[in-house]
């Protein structure tokens, strides 16, 4: 019974080994207006103020470079 219990905890287990491009980030693609987003909704939801005003200037800007983009 110990042996069943034992095979069931280990043969459920996966090994997972990341490699460097599973994390390679292209700047280009990525959506910072939402990262920024992100970061005022976590900064709210924990009160950091330091945070939030932080994270504000850049989600401002972004929105308005995303804005000109649009325009053109």
């Amino acid at each position: 019974m110990r042996f069943l219990i034992f095979l069931l905890l280990i043969g459920c287990s996966q090994i997972n080994k990341p490699s460097t491009k599973d994390t390679r980030l292209d700047p280009n693609k990525r959506d910072w207006e939402q990262v920024y987003k992100q970061e005022l909704i976590s900064a709210l939801e924990n009160d950091d103020e330091v945070a939030f005003y932080f994270f504000w200037r850049y989600y401002l800007e972004e929105r308005y470079n995303n804005k000109l983009k649009n325009l053109k």
